[in-house]
Parts: structure tokens; C-alpha cells; sequence
């Protein structure tokens, strides 16, 4: 028997959706075929958190030691088949440029955090081949999605 797995992640992109700050998994990374690639912020949702929004919050307390003043929005909940299978819930929190950038200029607690423009995010491979959601739902959508 499989055990069900519920993942919480959130890509932070600036109020046009042109900048993105993502993080990038690091060499010492557990699975090595993913040390280097792409990530959403965010993790698993635990036992004790109430909700997916609230392991969000505490997974970037964790990973960036910041919270967002804004809400995260919700884009959906997505079934991911990968070396395992698990649902994750996917936010997007809206920055603007200048405050993104600043963000982007501190420090980052798991692996690294990179701000890519849409194109370069295409051009690396993402964790649990997160890739084609990260692009379907965010990236294609734009702005209004």
C-alpha cells in the first residue's frame, strides 16, 4: 500500500509575470538526478498544519525566513506522477518588481533561489518534473491566470 502524499508549493513572480523567483535545489540535494534543478518553494503538508496555505507559510519561514504581506493565490491542486506519485497544491504570490528583486537579494536556507525571467525557466530541468505544470499554469496563463 502507497501512502498518500500532499505537497504545498508556491512560484513568486513579480505583478507581470516576467520576473520569478524560484529556488534551486542544491548538490547535496537527496535525489541525484534533481541536485541543480528548479523548485517551487515549499514542502510537505504535515500532520499538524490546518491547512495547505498554512504549511505554505511555514514551509517559507523554514526556506526564506519571510512571509508575504499579501495572500498567496491559489492556482489549483495537481496530481504529480513522477518517481512517486503525490498531489501538490500550487500557489503563486504577487510581488512587485522592486520588492521581488529585494527578496531575491537574501538569504535562502535550502538550496539556492534564482530570479529567472519566463524563458530561462524553460531552459532547466524542474524537481519532480514539476516543469510542465510550472508552465501550463503560470507561465502560459500570464498574468490573468
Amino acid at each position: 500500500m502507497t501512502s498518500f502524499h500532499l505537497g504545498v508549493g508556491a512560484i513568486i513572480c513579480s505583478s507581470d509575470q516576467q520576473l520569478f523567483f524560484v529556488q534551486q535545489k542544491d548538490e547535496t540535494y537527496p535525489l541525484p538526478q534533481w541536485q541543480l534543478a528548479l523548485s517551487v518553494w515549499g514542502g510537505a503538508v504535515e500532520a499538524e498544519d490546518e491547512s495547505p496555505e498554512i504549511a505554505l507559510y511555514r514551509e517559507l519561514q523554514e526556506e526564506l525566513r519571510w512571509q508575504p504581506e499579501q495572500p498567496p493565490v491559489f492556482i489549483g491542486q495537481f496530481k504529480i506522477k513522477s518517481i512517486q506519485e503525490f498531489e501538490l497544491c500550487l500557489f503563486k504570490i504577487i510581488l512587485p518588481k522592486e520588492e521581488l528583486e529585494q527578496l531575491a537579494q537574501q538569504p535562502v536556507y535550502e538550496g539556492y533561489g534564482r530570479l529567472l525571467d519566463a524563458e530561462s525557466l524553460q531552459k532547466y530541468s524542474w524537481v519532480w518534473d514539476l516543469g510542465t505544470v510550472i508552465y501550463q499554469e503560470i507561465i502560459e496563463k500570464g498574468p490573468k491566470g
